[in-house]
């Protein structure tokens, strides 16, 4: 019984901390995007199926916390849709912000 409890709380942080990771409030978007490519690496590094990156541009440090998690959660979702379904070998990430807006372009080489 101990271990289910310890197994459960071990997923629950997992989630938690994929949905808004702590990195995100500490160091930024950038930051949190770094931390996910490499957390997404380790993990299908295991499947050989990680694909190479390059992440360029760097977002302001005044977007709203609420943005700031919408556009790690778009990010999320298009690194789901880009593994699981492009057959992408790379991808990049450009970020580029100005005093009244941001904009995140994610392109892969992939299909479709």
């Amino acid at each position: 019984m101990e271990s289910l409890i310890n197994s459960s709380i071990a997923i629950a942080r997992t989630i938690a901390s994929n949905l808004c990771p702590a990195i995100l409030d500490d160091l930024g978007l950038n930051a949190a995007i770094e931390w996910y490519c490499s957390e997404m690496k380790k993990s299908e590094m295991k499947k050989r199926t990680w694909i190479s990156y390059q992440i360029t541009g760097h977002a302001t440090d005044i977007l709203q916390e609420n943005i700031k998690i919408t556009l790690f959660r778009i990010f999320q979702e298009a690194m789901t849709n880009i593994i699981r379904h492009s057959k992408a070998d790379k991808f990049d990430v450009e970020l580029k912000s100005t005093d009244d807006s941001f904009v995140m372009i994610i392109k892969d080489n992939g299909i479709g």
